[in-house]
């Protein structure tokens, strides 16, 4: 990503990164851990914690925007054209969101791949903190664990609303329904 950790009192702002990052513990498409802010910025691509030979067996914190949160993530989209894999606490936005921890209005569309599915999750792989006004679009894999609304919030699968009803190449725009993702527009 951009920075392996981001410091209280750091910032990581208006920043985009495209990316296909590896490591052990604590990945992140922009940050590995992040104890300060990261706002209005985005990535795309893949984040995989691989070590010991491709093994992902001792590998844990790793997200499509932050590793392991402490700090604030606000303003934020994450779009994995890749997958976000790892062992355990594996999250689309946040591998560990901590109980210090704020995300505002993040959304992410991640393809989601853990081996210990039952800590991880589509938005976060723990959620101890606050999420307010964040979104998921997404596709996971396993056994158990997946998508679970956080904070009260409630879940909707869009992806059957994926028509598109009009693309205007003189107003350079396009009509479509929520579950239309970026790879079937983009030809």
């Amino acid at each position: 990503g951009i920075t392996g950790r981001n410091n209280a009192g750091g910032m990581v702002a208006n920043s985009f990164a495209k990316v296909a990052v590896h490591g052990q513990y604590f990945v992140g498409g922009l940050v590995g851990g992040n104890f300060g802010t990261v706002m209005q910025s985005y990535c795309k691509g893949s984040v995989n914690n691989m070590y010991n030979n491709n093994s992902l067996s001792s590998c844990a914190y790793n997200g499509g925007l932050v590793g392991g949160n402490k700090g604030l993530i606000q303003d934020c989209y994450s779009y994995t054209a890749g997958e976000v894999k790892g062992n355990q606490y594996v999250g689309g936005a946040v591998g560990g969101n901590y109980a210090d921890g704020n995300v505002e209005n993040v959304w992410v569309d991640p393809y989601v791949m853990a081996l210990n599915t039952s800590k991880s999750g589509v938005f976060a792989g723990a959620q101890n903190g606050t999420v307010t006004q964040s979104y998921v679009v997404s596709t996971t894999s396993g056994t158990q664990g997946g998508a679970i609304p956080v904070c009260g919030g409630i879940l909707l699968d869009t992806k059957r609303m994926n028509r598109i009803y009009q693309v205007n190449t003189e107003g350079m725009y396009i009509e479509c329904g929520t579950g239309a993702i970026y790879k079937h527009i983009e030809y």
